[in-house]
């Protein structure tokens, strides 16, 4: 087969999958107040679809690609295990 007829019968595999991907939802903000013993906090709950693009175990980072194709770097807190039957 021909390279660009290869490539056109990859493309007409390809272009009705890609359509069938659905669009991550946008993202969502949530602001509350929360009330302590000794005062007032805000505290700001971001929820985005993200694809992870790499994890170090040994350093507890998270590397998160966004939608807008921007990457972001999370530490992982020690309480964050593998498996949530082991403790």
């Amino acid at each position: 087969m021909e390279p660009i007829a290869r490539l056109m019968a990859v493309a007409l595999v390809v272009a009705p999958i890609a359509a069938c991907v659905s669009k991550p939802p946008p993202p969502t903000v949530r602001t509350s107040v929360v009330e302590t013993a000794t005062g007032a906090g805000i505290v700001e709950i971001v929820r985005i679809a993200a694809t992870v693009a790499g994890i170090n175990y040994d350093t507890r980072e998270i590397v998160l690609l966004g939608p807008a194709g921007n990457r972001v770097v999370y530490k992982v807190d020690q309480r964050a295990v593998t498996d949530p039957c082991t403790k």
